[in-house]
């Protein structure tokens, strides 16, 4: 139960960010049918996690990088299991019995699943601070100051750990193709 001070809170922040949400939303599913709708479901969960998370949002002095961040999420994983479903119900997405167009889905699936064992890898090489920034930074696609304000750390320390990424993202990227050339050898 929210106390009155809470709920004015959200109330407030309701009324300053909720169309700006909506906007950002609805940008990153106008593509699906029935976008807006969608789009002010994103929204409306983005404020009951806010509420559900009071304590966190409150240390924000300005908290629309939070909760851009949150319905960014939230919208992309809408987003993605609404593609999913389109997909396998077959809805909006072609369909050819042509072999070439099988031969070419199956190189994208290999080469996707190719490119998510290569993310786990590096995620389980990141110390805590890098898979924050990770997910901050290379995933919801925030800018290093916003993630620094998410994360409460310094843009320098971001960067630091942004750049540490990128050089264990590449050590990993030549051990697995070094890998997959010796298997292929036998």
């Amino acid at each position: 139960m929210l106390s009155d001070c809470e709920r004015e809170f959200i109330e407030q922040i309701y009324e300053k960010y909720a169309r700006v949400l909506f906007t950002s939303s609805l940008s990153l599913l106008r593509s699906l049918p029935d976008a807006s709708s969608i789009a002010e479901e994103c929204v409306q969960e983005t404020f009951e996690t806010a509420m559900r998370k009071m304590k966190i949002l409150e240390r924000y002095p300005a908290p629309e990088a939070w909760l851009k961040a949150v319905c960014r999420n939230i919208t992309l994983s809408r987003r993605r299991k609404t593609l999913n479903r389109l997909r396998i119900t077959g809805h909006g997405v072609p369909y050819s019995d042509n072999i070439a167009d099988v031969h070419s889905r199956i190189d994208e699936w290999i080469e996707q699943h190719e490119l998510q064992q290569k993310k786990q890898q590096l995620i389980d090489s990141l110390t805590e601070e890098e898979t924050a920034v990770f997910h901050t930074y290379f995933e919801q696609e925030l800018s290093l100051k916003e993630s620094a304000e998410i994360l409460g750390l310094s843009e320098t320390a971001v960067r630091g750990s942004v750049q540490r990424i990128r050089s264990k993202a590449a050590r990993i990227s030549i051990l697995l193709s070094l890998f997959l050339w010796v298997v292929s050898l036998f």
